[in-house]
């Protein structure tokens, strides 16, 4: 079992396996960011303009 973990931990990876695995992982993301802004245009959008007052709100408590 001890000898299996160390194998694994030892192994070694390459800069184009890292940035692989990177792309691997952030697919996901990506579509479920883009389906989700497709569906929620009106709120981002409206949150996109009136992001000073938002920020306002936020600051000052209004």
């Amino acid at each position: 079992m001890l000898d299996t973990v160390r194998r694994i931990l030892g192994y070694e990876m390459q800069i184009s396996e890292w940035i692989g695995l990177a792309i691997l992982l952030a697919v996901p993301y990506l579509v479920i960011g883009t389906v989700w802004a497709f569906t929620h245009a009106g709120p981002f959008l409206g949150s996109v303009l009136a992001w000073p007052l938002l920020f306002l709100y936020s600051l000052c408590g209004l």
